[in-house]
């Protein structure tokens, strides 16, 4: 698993970025693609996912 911070986060479409700790591309991720609730992660949250594809994160949880 990497970690990273979560860049952006709106709840309301559930759409977010993150900026992986390795560097590289921010990934983009969705409401989907969170293992804990959304009304528990903010911007600047360190968080820890796998790299699905080109530019997308999952199985985004808090580190």
């Amino acid at each position: 698993m990497d970690q990273g911070k979560i860049h952006e986060w709106d709840a309301d479409p559930g759409e977010g970025s993150i900026k992986n700790d390795r560097g590289g591309p921010v990934l983009y991720f969705t409401v989907d693609d969170l293992m804990i609730d959304p009304d528990e992660i903010r911007p600047g949250d360190t968080v820890s996912f796998q790299i699905e594809g080109p530019g997308r994160a999952a199985r985004v949880n808090k580190a």
